[in-house]
């Protein structure tokens, strides 16, 4: 919903209206993710129970509930922020960010956690949740430094709107043409 309406709001040449919906999503996503944050930590044991009698199971469930429950904060923000994001038109740099979190930090630090560092699966865990904490991190940067006026523009350009963007694209198409007619 965040991204339709960031997009919606953007193209309809509302800027402020747009940069005011996605604080209102980051901050409902948020206190959303406190809550069940909380509620994984508390219920950590209990939620085993649901799923197997075998205690050994039971202890590394709740080590893993623990681990997940950060997990899921994380990930909550990289879906909040990647909205915001997608709904600006900036795919191309989420996807720089992903394939960098998770690709360059993500995966070697929880093959190095489960694999040298001994820790097995909660390795893997915790390594994953750097990754994702990383994402998060660098997504919630570059919302935070978004252009709207400017997104706005461009989001009305890319609609066959007129704005200042859509003029200045048309230069420097019309620049590019000229360029390649003197060739």
């Amino acid at each position: 919903a965040c991204t339709t309406r960031v997009a919606n709001l953007l193209g309809a040449g509302s800027p402020e209206s747009a940069r005011l919906s996605a604080r209102a999503a980051v901050i409902a996503g948020t206190c959303v993710l406190a809550v069940l944050f909380v509620f994984m930590q508390l219920m950590r044991h209990q939620l085993p129970l649901v799923y197997t009698d075998d205690p050994v199971l039971q202890d590394l469930m709740a080590e893993n509930f623990f681990v997940a429950s950060f997990y899921i904060v994380g990930d909550g923000l990289c879906v909040i922020n990647g909205s915001v994001l997608r709904g600006c038109g900036l795919q191309v740099m989420a996807a720089k960010v992903v394939l960098f979190s998770y690709y360059v930090v993500a995966i070697p630090v929880a093959y190095y956690a489960a694999f040298y560092a001994g820790m097995g699966v909660p390795g893997l865990a915790w390594g994953i949740t750097l990754g994702t904490f990383v994402h998060s991190g660098i997504y919630a940067v570059l919302v935070s430094r978004i252009d709207w006026e400017k997104q706005s523009q461009l989001a009305v350009a890319r609609a066959g709107g007129t704005s200042k963007a859509a003029e200045q694209s048309t230069e420097k198409i019309s620049l590019l043409d000229s360029e390649s007619d003197d060739d």
